[in-house]
């Protein structure tokens, strides 16, 4: 997962529901009005866990018992019906259920349903793609000082990584849209999340769209740039590419770390082109 991920998010904690222990670590029976230590991760009993604030915190890991935080899970993890930890979503009625609620003879015992975790899993894996594209702009801006460069072929890099800057303003409001949802808003909203999720990425994509090109210009090509390369990293980004007048050119994207040959000061990243077949400068 990407470092800038929260992990209080409803899309990450629990981290899976349906393989939680349904036992109270203090009761050892199933866990009424189920509540996590923020810390561990062990589920208890709200009453259960009341209990030992007082004392010394978290029986299992003897963390801080922060009251308001579990007094907000006490209402967003339990079953209205049977105080119990919910881990289904019963797609006929469009409402989270436990286990009680699937139970034989139960009201939703013939419905169909889904995993709670399925659904998480489905939208945190759209999320990785603003969460990865923000880690791109990071690796490109930590490029650190471009040297050598000047003229046209500078005010294209800045502009570059101005867009990309840009555009992370538009994928931080999205996350924190999505973040700020609590589980069971999370699941009866994940079409919407869903939806906005794509939107965001599409509109992400519009936004990267090149001007007109010179006539000269090469066709436009995706980069991916390691953000931490190592010390001998030698080559982030290489391809083939062809310009308006079919020419083939071979381009190579060096990061900062790269030493060049008779280069003191590898604090700078260059691009390299080379003409591979054709004719240059008709």
């Amino acid at each position: 997962m990407a470092k800038r991920k929260s992990n209080m998010s409803a899309l990450y904690f629990p981290v899976e529901l349906s393989l939680a222990d349904t036992d109270c670590v203090v009761c050892q029976d199933d866990a009424k009005n189920p509540v996590f230590c923020t810390t561990c991760k062990k589920m208890l009993c709200f009453a259960c866990i009341m209990r030992c604030e007082s004392s010394a915190g978290c029986p299992t890991c003897r963390g801080q018992i922060q009251r308001n935080v579990l007094r907000d899970q006490c209402k967003l993890y339990s079953c209205e019906d049977h105080d119990q930890l919910l881990t289904m979503l019963c797609t006929d009625c469009e409402i989270c259920v436990c286990k009680q609620c699937l139970a034989k003879d139960a009201d939703h015992a013939k419905h169909s349903f889904v995993s709670i975790d399925s659904i998480r899993a489905d939208l945190a894996q759209a999320m990785d793609k603003l969460y990865e594209y923000m880690d791109l702009v990071d690796g490109f801006n930590g490029l650190g000082t471009v040297k050598n460069i000047s003229g046209e072929l500078a005010e294209k890099y800045f502009t570059f990584s101005n867009v990309l800057q840009a555009n992370i303003d538009k994928i931080k409001s999205t996350v924190a849209e999505i973040e700020g949802h609590n589980l069971k808003n999370l699941i009866k909203n994940r079409k919407d999340i869903k939806a906005l999720l794509q939107a965001t990425v599409d509109e992400l994509d519009q936004m990267n769209e090149p001007e007109p090109r010179e006539i000269y210009e090469l066709e436009v090509f995706p980069m991916e740039v390691n953000p931490k390369p190592s010390g001998n990293f030698r080559c982030v980004y290489t391809n083939k590419i062809f310009d308006n007048f079919g020419n083939r050119w071979k381009i190579n994207f060096f990061p900062k770390y790269h030493k060049f040959r008779g280069a003191s000061n590898p604090n700078f990243c260059a691009f390299s082109l080379c003409l591979k077949s054709g004719i240059p400068g008709r």
